[in-house]
């Protein structure tokens, strides 16, 4: 289907025109005035003849025509129908067109680069959009002098807009200048006296807990509350570990010097009853040992003093 410029005349071609006979040999002789010759608009408009209409047979192509459509046949948009029909002459012949608008045949079939679709914005989200919203501003144009940004931009140099401290001398001087009488003001002489604490020769002579900071003197408080030194202090030493009773009536200082003569010390007493085993300086027996037969210990004396 030939797409249509609505407004505009326009040649298009008709055809093929053949006998009513044998339906095959074309037909050279057409002339509108004589046949039934109307276009079908679009929508149920009136038929409109084009009897008087510009027709011409095309050359070397027997059997179809051109034919001028003028301003008037293509002013209604939408389906357009050429019929030319004369049962005593030729086939039926139809031809279908589509007439759009200016605008959609120039975006379709018009220079590239210069002929755009025209599309308006009837809503934005949802939200319908009205003149004194988007059109007015591309109506317009954007104008420096009046479209501002609320918030952002005021004015059009930022060096004088107050608001925006990051790039305004004045405003960003007067910020460090508050900021900094703060930090002055909480620069106590006492303070100052903690800075000069803090080097390596005095680290070590720091006693007085009120220069460290109230997070560690809490903590601290914590662990006196909980009397922590007097807990160190019941702790066992380790001489006192050592005397405790480890098993029956030895501690632990007897085992180990009893377990160091079975391990090192002589013995005596081989193939009899009675086996001696002495202790280091070979002063003393540090186990006696009663065995059968076997060699099974039946009675043991110890002595770890």
């Amino acid at each position: 289907m030939q797409v249509l410029k609505a407004d505009t005349e326009v040649k298009v071609r008709i055809g093929p025109f053949v006998d009513v006979g044998d339906g095959f040999t074309p037909q050279i002789d057409i002339a509108l005035a004589c046949d039934e010759a109307e276009l079908l608009k679009h929508n149920g408009v009136a038929t409109v003849s084009i009897a008087g209409n510009t027709w011409a047979a095309i050359t070397d192509c027997r059997g179809w025509y051109d034919l001028t459509l003028t301003t008037t046949d293509t002013n209604t948009e939408g389906l357009l129908t050429v019929v030319v029909q004369d049962d005593s002459d030729c086939l039926p012949v139809f031809a279908h067109f589509m007439v759009v608008n200016a605008n959609v045949y120039d975006s379709l079939y018009g220079t590239a680069a210069a002929d755009y679709l025209q599309t308006d914005l009837l809503q934005m989200g949802g939200v319908a959009q009205s003149a004194t919203d988007l059109k007015d501003f591309a109506d317009a144009g954007y104008d420096p002098a009046t479209d501002k940004v609320t918030g952002v931009k005021l004015v059009d140099t930022t060096t004088t807009n107050t608001d925006m401290k990051g790039t305004n001398n004045a405003a960003l001087a007067s910020s460090w200048s508050a900021a900094l009488a703060t930090a002055l003001g909480n620069y106590s002489a006492a303070r100052a006296g903690y800075l000069d604490n803090i080097n390596n020769a005095n680290l070590a002579t720091i006693v007085d807990i009120s220069t460290l900071t109230a997070t560690v003197i809490g903590y601290i408080s914590e662990l006196a509350a909980a009397n922590l030194p007097t807990d160190i202090a019941a702790l066992p030493t380790l001489a006192e570990m050592i005397a405790g009773i480890a098993d029956g009536s030895n501690d632990l200082q007897e085992m180990m010097r009893i377990i160091f003569a079975v391990c090192a010390g002589k013995t005596n007493g081989g193939g009899t009853t009675t086996i001696n085993v002495r202790d280091s300086g070979d002063a003393k027996n540090r186990v006696v040992a009663t065995v059968d037969s076997s060699g099974n210990r039946t009675a043991v004396t110890l002595d770890g003093s």
